[in-house]
């Protein structure tokens, strides 16, 4: 759910940035909750061997994209604060949000960090070659500025989610939590995550239902002193979707439209109340046509 781009706009940026410092690990809303349900149901039944989860956020899909059998698994992400979160989480005391010991997410194959024709790490191991370039640094723990990564047990990566530093078909699976919210340019986008997947490979991705810009809900949060903070979201309809996903190359393969089901969470049992339960996310899987 963390940052990908909005109306270009710095700010929003900066919004993350204060996010992150009380930005859970984990889904902690019923509407996450209900998207990580779907979302994970397809995954499982994808095995992907070189995953990417673009937005990645706090890190919270990067233990499930290695459950369901990636070997490989890098999150991207453009807020730094948000990386930090997710190093943090990934070096946690939940051995479940840790990769293997001693083992790289990267496996053998480095390059898909480089850029075209390139390799990732060449005869310099301190350099990353793919567009913006990238230092590892002595300290593996340290997430070193925009456009460069962190090398720990699971590389995050500080980048534009429409100008990714990887090669042509690096990653068999993308994965985008509630990310395209924050695109303007969904065609865009969804050309930058064709350009990364392989041959046959997977995009699965979820955003805010249409229903919400029906309805003028809104996207808030809190910080850590109580302030109420509202990020705007680009509201996208389902043909938008579906025209940005033929034009990249990509054909859907689902598209579920979830409501809420479990009325034991008062919150959600006042919105049905409310609202009638309409659908309150989108979810789809797309496969790269060869």
């Amino acid at each position: 759910m963390a940052g990908a781009v909005h109306r270009e706009s710095p700010g929003v940026r900066a919004t993350y940035d204060t996010w992150a410092d009380t930005y859970p690990s984990v889904a902690h809303n019923p509407l996450m909750r209900l998207e990580q349900e779907i979302v994970v149901a397809i995954l499982m039944t994808l095995r992907p061997r070189r995953a990417l989860d673009v937005g990645t956020g706090s890190g919270r899909y990067l233990p499930l994209l290695a459950r369901a059998g990636a070997t490989q698994v890098v999150g991207a992400d453009f807020s730094m604060a948000m990386l930090r979160r997710a190093a943090q989480t990934a070096t946690g005391s939940d051995p479940s949000l840790v990769f293997r010991p001693g083992n790289s997410a990267l496996g053998s194959d480095p390059s898909i960090l480089a850029g075209p024709g390139k390799s990732a790490l060449g005869s310099d191991p301190g350099i990353i070659a793919g567009p913006g370039k990238s230092a590892l640094g002595s300290d593996p723990g340290i997430i070193s500025g925009p456009g460069k990564c962190v090398m720990g047990s699971d590389p995050l990566v500080c980048a534009d989610a429409r100008r990714l530093p990887f090669a042509r078909r690096s990653f068999d699976l993308v994965n985008a939590s509630l990310t395209v919210g924050d695109v303007v340019d969904l065609q865009a986008w969804t050309a930058e995550m064709a350009r990364v997947l392989g041959r046959s490979g997977h995009l699965v991705y979820s955003d805010f239902h249409p229903s919400w810009t029906q309805h003028g809900w809104k996207r808030t949060f809190r910080d850590r002193a109580g302030a109420t903070h509202e990020l705007a979201f680009a509201g996208h309809s389902i043909e938008d979707h579906l025209a940005a996903l033929e034009a990249a190359g990509l054909r859907p393969a689902a598209i579920r439209e979830p409501r809420f089901r479990d009325d034991s969470d008062p919150a959600v049992k006042e919105f049905r109340r409310r609202w009638r339960n309409p659908p309150v996310v989108v979810v789809f899987h797309a496969v790269k046509q060869p």
